[in-house]
């Protein structure tokens, strides 16, 4: 019989859900590429950040002691896209990993049939406190818990 700590690692590490962390992945690189004209899928990048993910996810799920039913796709995409623009060094590349990662999460939304109001104030003062906490100012940041529960929180909003 296996522990609970076990079978929450065990559902977590299923090869549903290594696929869709690797699907997510590689569409945002893709996306990367496609506004930014750069290629990160080949690198080294990408793998550190799966597996950053991938610990942080199990850690946080023995954190609030919960079990997975299914990736919850806010929490997924912006943790790799966090992680993903740790591991690029350059300033400018981070910001626009999290660039990216902000639209596609703001797509998402749309997607789901929230009614977004483009408000580019608030999307680049957001843009520029992920960028302080990479930065290592984290007192004027917000970091990839911040950008999760920001964008589930607009994903459970009744537009209705």
């Amino acid at each position: 019989m296996t522990t609970d700590s076990e079978s929450r690692k065990e559902v977590f590490l299923s090869l549903d859900n290594r696929d869709l962390l690797e699907a997510q992945i590689c569409e945002i690189c893709r996306f990367y590429k496609k506004k930014y004209k750069v290629e990160l899928i080949k690198g080294k990048y990408v793998k550190n950040a799966i597996i950053k993910t991938t610990r942080y996810y199990r850690q946080y799920l023995k954190e609030f002691d919960c079990k997975v039913t299914s990736l919850d796709f806010y929490k997924t995409y912006a943790w790799l896209g966090y992680f993903m623009a740790e591991e690029l060094h350059s300033k400018d590349m981070q910001y626009k990993m999290m660039n990216v990662v902000v639209w596609r999460l703001i797509k998402q939304l749309e997607n789901d049939g929230k009614n977004i109001k483009a408000c580019d104030d608030f999307f680049a003062k957001l843009l520029s406190l992920l960028q302080n906490e990479l930065s290592k100012r984290g007192e004027f940041g917000i970091g990839k818990n911040g950008l999760y529960m920001i964008m589930k929180i607009a994903s459970l909003i009744d537009c209705n």
